[in-house]
């Protein structure tokens, strides 16, 4: 090999170190899914040209799976080439270039499959494709790009740790539905992608009646049980994009995306049948029988502009309220108001 190729293959190479290194920064620095995908499968790929980037997970134990869905979505819509799967086979674990026989099906003319490593063992792999049958070749060294899988092994159980300490921080330990701290951050989230959609949110302030009489009769253990089962209930009940908030004591907040009034209305009156005909029971195994009194409304997306969390809160309360004054276990509806209209009134 002549002084000019190694000097070629050494500007190369200190070129491909340098865009490796600052493709670790930019990994590193994620620490939320959409963040990590979007680098991963966008950015990724167009750095180091190749056509695309497809990671594989060895995930028994759903963790992965229910980490992202809790901050994307379901990944029945999963639009990113990702693959999450129960069992580990030893094709996941192998450092091999894609044979032709790989590939056909996959529309390309070259890859490289690099496992995943956590610590002495694998947890999946990571394939890079080419439509350039010459991108990746049996001599070519791959020790740079092994390094970077690497990197991003270590990314996945970053922000999969990072996800589940937020999620432990937001979550009420009792009912292990979110506390107010994580229902304000639902609250916020949901806000910002109504008004970019143009689109209605919502909303219950659910109060159990009687609760102090249920804890007086049968104890704060079996107070704690029945609202367990009551968020259990209101989990199965709601849609997964639904949230639920315990907001103190009993008292419980609801956030549906996409009702408006009539819609809710029947929703709640739903929960609020299927509550007063659950065989509750207490920690002896006896029934107790649980009714809820709600205030419930839709904000549209003007209102949701002019309003803050503690607004919405405040005219759902009045309407809880005037639900316990007229005898319990009913749904009274709430006026929302902007503040324009807030001043017109005074």
């Amino acid at each position: 090999m002549d002084l000019e190729t190694l000097i070629k293959n050494a500007r190369r190479n200190e070129e491909l170190l340098r865009q490796l290194q600052a493709m670790e920064l930019k990994l590193l620095a994620c620490r939320q899914w959409q963040d990590l995908f979007d680098v991963l499968f966008d950015q990724l790929p167009h750095t180091f040209n190749i056509e695309k980037l497809e990671i594989s997970i060895i995930d028994p134990d759903r963790r992965a799976q229910a980490s992202i869905e809790r901050q994307l979505g379901p990944l029945s819509n999963n639009k990113w080439p990702l693959v999450l799967k129960k069992k580990l086979y030893k094709d996941d674990i192998d450092r091999r270039m894609l044979q032709k026989r790989d590939l056909t099906h996959l529309g390309f003319a070259s890859g490289l499959q690099l496992p995943l490593p956590k610590q002495d063992q694998y947890f999946g792999h990571v394939r890079l494709l080419s439509r350039d049958k010459d991108r990746f070749q049996p001599d070519m060294g791959t020790d740079f790009l092994a390094h970077l899988v690497a990197i991003i092994a270590a990314c996945f159980e970053l922000v999969m740790q990072t996800e589940e300490i937020a999620r432990l921080a937001y979550t009420d330990p009792l009912t292990e539905v979110t506390n107010r701290r994580g229902f304000h951050h639902a609250f916020q989230q949901e806000v910002a992608r109504a008004k970019r959609q143009e689109s209605l949110l919502g909303f219950a302030l659910l109060d159990i009646d009687h609760f102090k009489l249920i804890n007086d009769t049968h104890g704060h253990l079996s107070g704690d049980r029945i609202l367990k089962q009551l968020c259990s209930l209101l989990t199965q009940v709601l849609r997964p994009s639904d949230h639920i908030g315990r907001m103190g004591g009993e008292e419980f907040m609801l956030l549906l995306p996409g009702c408006d009034n009539s819609h809710l209305a029947t929703i709640m009156e739903r929960i609020r049948d299927i509550i007063s005909h659950t065989p509750f029971a207490n920690i002896d195994g006896e029934a107790v029988v649980v009714t809820v009194s709600g205030g419930i409304g839709t904000a549209t997306n003007q209102q949701l502009r002019d309003m803050s969390f503690e607004d919405i809160t405040r005219y759902l309360d009045e309407s809880l309220y005037q639900a316990k004054e007229t005898g319990r276990n009913k749904m009274v509806q709430a006026q929302f108001k902007n503040s324009r209209q807030q001043h017109c009134t005074t």
